[in-house]
């Protein structure tokens, strides 16, 4: 086996193992209810807004801020991100309700 293909097995490994752990630590949080904090890119992957429109919502006080973790590193707590969904989620069910209480079956307005 060739030196490059040795660490390149050794650093997939470690990447298994890295990622395992994660996994493990995700479940014992879930199981405990403790509180999660997110980083960016899970933000990003839960609500599909980008880096700059959170950052806009946050400012105009429509998202939810972020914790500091350190000098140079954010996060938001898994709770507060998913309440914020709900909330979306209930705005677009009322307003589909008061839509479809105008409308008849065919889409036009009732009189």
């Amino acid at each position: 086996m060739s030196k490059t293909r040795k660490h390149k097995c050794k650093r997939e490994r470690r990447r298994q193992r890295i990622a395992e752990s994660r996994q493990r630590a995700l479940a014992t949080v879930r199981i405990a209810g403790h509180r999660r904090i997110l980083r960016l890119y899970e933000v990003e992957a839960i609500t599909g807004k980008k880096r700059s429109q959170i950052y806009d919502d946050i400012k105009n006080g429509k998202f939810p801020a972020p914790v500091p973790l350190g000098d140079r590193a954010v996060g938001w707590i898994e709770s507060e991100i998913l309440a914020w969904q709900e909330a979306r989620i209930a705005q677009r069910d009322a307003t589909r309700s008061r839509h479809w209480q105008k409308t008849d079956r065919t889409g036009m307005e009732a009189i």
